[in-house]
């Protein structure tokens, strides 16, 4: 009985050692892991956060002051244009 029972285990060992269909589901995992602790070390530094804020600041300043050059602009050509000569 016992040595039966002893097969019957190591049987079950070896098949549960051969089996692999988990295998892909866990390497998956390993990688999702690992990307996203490399995305949350980028995305949580002080220094890109900063950058990205400066970036935005300046493309922010960059259409207020295109704004404002072509309203001064468009009022501009209309008080000065060609109707007076010149």
């Amino acid at each position: 009985m016992i040595t039966q029972l002893s097969i019957s285990l190591l049987c079950a060992i070896k098949k549960f050692a051969r089996n692999r269909q988990g295998v892909t589901a866990i390497e998956y995992a390993v990688i999702a892991v690992a990307v996203s602790t490399a995305v949350l070390a980028v995305f949580n530094t002080d220094g890109l956060s900063t950058a990205l804020e400066s970036a935005m600041d300046k493309v922010t300043a960059n259409i207020e002051a295109a704004k404002e050059g072509n309203s001064e602009t468009s009022t501009g050509q209309e008080g000065t244009g060609t109707q007076n000569g010149g």
